[in-house]
């Protein structure tokens, strides 16, 4: 019915939201609100964020949220496109009116080039099968062409399996939080390495970004209490790539390259994928990791979701 699809398509919108302000964002205004853009024309925005940004810490970033509750069966590569094309259009209309900032003078002072569709096939049992075609529907998407003002937007899209990956991320850090001792100002922070490139320092902060939510791996830097319970630091890696030993022996390349490997700190590897193969080859990582490394060295696995975890469920 019509009816049920509104409501829980309002249901995964507060689902959804919860998972960003988990990542560290703030979220502005209501949900489902209806904003004028050019002309008086009506637009509908699921939900509307901001998060300061670790990668470029100049301006925050404004992010407009579509989300989207389906079922396989319904789905279509021609509704994805139409969707990618109207939040496009909705992103040059409300930049350019007045009626954004007048009721949200926050906004003025973001970056709102930024959206997110947020695709939740909500019947598990087909998603696995029907992957591909999306996966083959997402690489045919067409660039939207520019109408108006000439601005670059930036569109990106979360589905079922990267929302669970984030989801497990966002349960690793809990975790790890409330194991610590020493309160919150303490708690572990998401780590933006310097960049030539970008022309900033690295820094640590509470918020993952766009960029970093599409990474095969995250770094982090925490505070904890050693086996003396004395103050030591940690460096934590969320990893989320292939368990073989090229790829490892890589990530180990990046994490030398961007000093999370340090003689004085403890050094965390939490692993999403799962293999058989990895007990094979986890005492020659151990090795590998350990080699003139850290402290103390250790490897755990990330809770993997086969469902939206409770504390989505329960906003």
């Amino acid at each position: 019915m019509a009816e049920d699809q509104g409501v829980n398509g309002d249901i995964w919108n507060d689902e959804a939201s919860a998972l960003f302000q988990a990542l560290g964002w703030s979220k502005i205004a209501d949900s489902n609100i209806d904003i004028p853009g050019v002309g008086d024309i009506k637009h509908g925005i699921d939900s509307i964020f901001a998060y300061k940004d670790g990668f470029n810490p100049v301006k925050d970033q404004g992010v407009f949220i579509e989300a989207k509750r389906y079922a396989t069966g319904s789905f279509s590569p021609k509704k994805l496109d139409d969707w990618i094309s109207k939040m496009d259009m909705k992103l040059r209309e409300l930049k350019f009116g007045n009626e954004l900032y007048d009721r949200y003078p926050i906004v003025d002072s973001l970056n709102i080039s930024n959206s997110v569709l947020a695709i939740w096939f909500h019947d598990l049992e087909n998603y696995i099968s029907y992957k591909e075609k999306l996966r083959e529907a997402l690489l045919a998407v067409k660039t939207p062409r520019t109408r108006g003002p000439s601005t670059i937007n930036r569109l990106f899209v979360l589905e079922n399996d990267h929302i669970l990956r984030l989801a497990s991320l966002v349960d690793s850090v809990q975790k790890w939080n409330s194991a610590l001792e020493l309160g919150p100002n303490t708690f572990l922070q998401y780590y933006y390495p310097a960049s030539s490139l970008s022309g900033f320092a690295g820094r640590a902060e509470p918020v993952l970004n766009l960029e970093y939510m599409y990474s095969s791996f995250i770094f982090a830097k925490s505070q904890m209490l050693d086996e003396e319970r004395n103050l030591a630091s940690a460096d934590v890696v969320f990893y989320f790539g292939k368990l073989d030993m090229n790829n490892l022996l890589r990530l180990r390349e990046a994490m030398l390259t961007f000093e999370m490997i340090t003689k004085n700190n403890h050094l965390y590897l939490y692993l999403y994928q799962r293999s058989d193969e990895f007990r094979k080859i986890r005492p020659d990582v151990e090795d590998v990791f350990n080699r003139e490394g850290p402290v103390h060295f250790e490897i755990r696995m990330m809770e993997r979701f086969g469902d939206l975890p409770t504390w989505m469920k329960n906003t």
